[in-house]
């Protein structure tokens, strides 16, 4: 087994998965924000502690290191991104600033887009004095109706550099078809403005970034990864160095929100967005494959945000339809997490308006933290209301290495929450548990239903540092009969990272008719659906190789972007059951499986056959073999769970709506077989399990926690 690094680098805390030497271990340090190399090696160096080897004998042994970041966001959360310009074609300046119908409530949630008296506009990521039109015309064919004026550019490249611009996104019409033009506007940039002038200004080619119909969502997604280039470049760099002088040597690889890995050296910062919960999702359909478990709800819950996903029939299936990256939709694929701000660190406020009790999305973060961190935090937060509840020992957060100012958080919630509301200090902290874990589980039940499924026909898995705290009540309003508590829970997204096979995804703008308008034969030129495909997948072999894969270890996935013929605007993405079409078999599959995908979302009585069908776009995922690491199958040990009691507490329980005594069970204790009976907390260095009355938790071969109610 290959001694591998996994880091997930979060907005409260950086986790750490290490497997090394055929043994793995975890670790978990806050995330430091002024500098991610030292909160990355904190983490690490704790796993390797627990191996009982040293920082320096670990990294430099490393076969690998693969890494996930949410920070890099921070960047277009805050506006604290670089000063861009944007050079498009003379005529469509205004493509960015005028959107589309609809542009202003994408990202806003259904009650914000309700509230119109209060609705604004995302602010821009680039001013419209910073756009400039260049003379140049490519039709929808790819041929070159007016040539591109290197003078023009030249003037309206001075334009931009003596406004300072830190950055250039090009963004032409129908480039995506022929993209000659973006690239001699990039030679002419660094003809003219060489790195040695420059330094590491990005600049980025929209036929490079997003290769697809529909400018809008093109130029969006290059804008995005524009913006987000500087602060990720700078961020990997840290890390990279901080591993070089600790003796690594080998690559670096970072999750896509694609749904796999690459090179760091050759991944797209707007790639990077929301890899962390996208690689817990890996690990959620790897471990539902060992428990055979087809159907997951899978429910991050970390310092910052609730992160939600679905493994459907064992698999990953559900792409945005129409991702939006905060308040701007792209034209990316991207793999479905939708999130809320209702982690750990989010805080409790009470509405000015309404006077009603409220919780996130704002959070305090690692650093001032809950009001219990003692580090300067004053509002009170979803961490404090479990302090309060008696959920999290002060004395043992962390494993002891971290200690809670319980008083502390106690003060804040008495202040702001229970005077305010009333009721006492206790109560409020409840009823902050009460409103996040309807949050969460209201965001579960919309988005599992609006997918088609019922939320009582899955299994629950909880995960991260606050998830078995809270998985026994989303599970409870949810009617979920089953919740699982991965043995790594605190640390699953980095586990999963090790589950991630190296994936890189290619797209192809480019409309072939399957079956024409009344008409029962099929398409016979079938070099106009394997073109694409063959082109793509040539990109693919090419970049595989440069990462050290070999052809023949190579799988292949198509996905193509389909509707009926006509009128139709609405698409759907299917799974091509055929790689390339040579017969009148190959074509009726794919069409097969639109009509079979069509009727099972919109219901068999909507399908068209008769207006044809359509491939409007080509996704090719290329796919490399995983190094799974397998956890070993350990001997039943019997029901009893008596070893593994630590002690008793006061915490609080709805029934009888009090505090009371409550069996505290040391996790590290427990032993295959061992049953825990609520109510009891169950206490590991990183995470506390919730267990309420009514519910049984049994631990598997595997660790794991199975909870069933009833």
């Amino acid at each position: 087994m290959r001694n591998s690094c996994c880091l997930d680098v979060g907005g409260t805390f950086t986790d750490c998965f290490l497997s090394f030497k055929g043994k793995s271990a975890r670790g978990k340090a806050d995330t430091t924000t002024y500098d991610i190399g030292v909160g990355f090696l904190a983490a690490v160096e704790e796993a390797a502690k627990a191996l009982d080897a040293s920082l320096d004998e670990v990294v430099r042994d490393l076969d690998e290191v693969r890494y996930s970041t949410t920070i890099p966001v921070n960047a277009l959360i805050q506006r604290t991104g670089p000063k861009l310009g944007v050079i498009t074609t003379r005529g469509f300046e205004d493509t960015l600033v005028v959107g589309r119908g609809r542009s202003w409530g994408d990202g806003m949630s259904t009650a914000e887009i309700r509230n119109l008296a209060r609705v604004e506009r995302p602010a821009p990521l680039v001013s419209r004095d910073m756009i400039v039109g260049v003379q140049e015309r490519i039709d929808c064919q790819g041929n070159i109706l007016l040539s591109l004026d290197k003078g023009d550019v030249l003037e309206k490249l001075k334009y931009l550099m003596d406004r300072g611009v830190r950055g250039i996104a090009v963004c032409l019409l129908w480039s995506y078809v022929n993209p000659i033009h973006e690239q001699m506007i990039y030679d002419v940039i660094r003809e003219e403005y060489p790195e040695v002038y420059l330094g590491n200004m990005p600049v980025i080619m929209s036929s490079q970034i997003n290769p697809v119909r529909g400018e809008y969502l093109r130029f969006n997604s290059t804008l995005l990864d524009t913006y987000m280039h500087l602060e990720s470049a700078d961020q990997l760099y840290t890390v990279g160095a901080r591993l070089r002088e600790r003796g690594y040597r080998k690559s670096i690889f970072i999750a896509h929100n694609t749904g796999g890995l690459g090179k760091f050296t050759r991944t797209a910062a707007i790639n990077i967005y929301n890899s962390g919960p996208v690689a817990g999702l890996h690990g959620a359909m790897y471990l539902g494959e060992q428990l055979g478990l087809k159907n997951l709800i899978t429910v991050d819950m970390g310092g910052t945000s609730v992160d939600f996903g679905l493994v459907v029939d064992g698999g990953i299936r559900h792409y945005f339809a129409y991702p939006v990256i905060e308040r701007f939709r792209v034209g990316l694929p991207m793999i479905e997490m939708t999130s809320i701000g209702a982690g750990g660190g989010s805080i409790a406020w009470i509405h000015p308006e309404s006077g009603r009790l409220r919780v996130g999305p704002k959070s305090a973060g690692a650093m001032p933290g809950p009001a219990c961190y003692d580090m300067g935090g004053t509002e009170p937060t979803v961490t404090d209301a479990d302090v309060v509840l008696g959920y999290i020992d002060p004395d043992f957060f962390l494993g002891g290495r971290k200690f809670l100012n319980k008083d502390q958080a106690i003060e804040v919630i008495e202040e702001k929450i229970a005077k305010p509301l009333k009721m006492s200090t206790v109560e409020a902290a409840y009823a902050i548990k009460q409103v996040v874990d309807a949050n969460t589980s209201d965001l579960i039940f919309t988005e599992t239903a609006l997918k088609g499924y019922d939320p009582r026909e899955f299994v629950l898995l909880a995960y991260g540092g606050a998830g078995a705290s809270h998985g026994c009540g989303w599970a409870a309003r949810l009617d979920i009969k089953k919740v699982v508590v991965p043995s790594q829970s605190p640390v699953f997204s980095a586990y999963g990272l090790f589950e991630m096979p190296a994936v890189h995804v290619y797209e192809s703008s480019r409309m072939v008719q399957l079956q024409k308008y009344m008409d029962p034969s099929f398409l016979t030129d079938y070099l106009q659906f394997n073109s694409s495909v063959e082109e793509m997948q040539a990109r693919a072999k090419r970049d595989m190789a440069a990462e050290g894969y070999q052809p023949d270890d190579l799988s292949y996935v198509l996905e193509l972007e389909m509707k009926w013929g006509g009128t139709q605007i609405s698409t759907l993405t299917v799974a091509s059951p055929r790689l390339f079409v040579s017969s009148d078999e190959d074509v009726k599959s794919v069409i097969d499986a639109f009509e079979a995908r069509y009727a099972g979302i919109y219901g068999a009585a909507a399908v068209s056959r008769e207006a044809g069908t359509e491939v409007l776009s080509f996704r090719l995922k290329v796919i490399a073999p995983r190094s799974s690491y397998v956890e070993r199958a350990l001997d039943y040990a019997g029901e009893s769970a008596d070893d593994a009691l630590k002690g008793k507490r006061q915490a609080y329980w709805p029934e009888p709506g009090k505090m009371m005594e409550t069996k505290v069970y040391d996790f590290s204790r427990l032993k295959p077989g061992n049953v825990v009976r609520g109510p009891a907390l169950i206490e590991s260095v990183d995470t506390t399990t919730v267990l309420p009355e009514g519910h049984r938790l049994t631990i598997d071969r595997y660790l794991n926690s199975i909870i069933e109610k009833g």
